[in-house]
């Protein structure tokens, strides 16, 4: 009966917390990671927030961003982060994403946020890419 109420009470809590990500925030890189990892498309969207904020401190999603970042190449093999590469990501797909496609000087926006997250550091690659994330996740919702 005990572990009856815990798994009820682990299901109402993902439930809760479980944030639906636009289909069109999903790439093929998720798609491979997911595979690789062996988890679903639902736990993935249990590690974002509503305002698409990364956790940060779940090994798991630490292992899929870490995963994801390198297949998009924004990592490479010794876990440094290439700002550059997200630089281009930012303009291409971030703007649109967030509703903020009408910004004129998309470019200079991406670059403010990137030179504002670039100091940030982590325990791990899949940690250190959820922070740079998040970072500018929030630079470029608060336009």
């Amino acid at each position: 009966m005990q572990s009856l109420v815990i798994t009820l009470a682990v299901l109402l809590f993902l439930q809760v917390h479980a944030f639906d990500l636009p289909d069109a925030s999903w790439t093929p890189e998720d798609y491979a990671c997911m595979s690789e990892l062996n988890i679903e498309k639902k736990t993935v969207e249990t590690f974002f927030s509503e305002n698409i904020e990364a956790e940060v401190g779940n090994s798991l999603m630490d292992s899929y961003s870490e995963c994801w970042n390198k297949k998009m190449n924004f990592l490479n093999e010794e876990g440094e982060f290439n700002f550059d590469n997200f630089h281009g990501y930012i303009v291409r797909e971030l703007f649109i994403q967030y509703g903020k496609n009408d910004i004129e000087n998309k470019e200079e926006v991406a670059h403010n946020a990137v030179q504002q997250c670039k100091e940030i550091k982590g325990s791990n690659p899949g940690e250190l890419s959820n922070k740079i994330f998040n970072c500018v996740n929030k630079y470029i919702r608060s336009l």
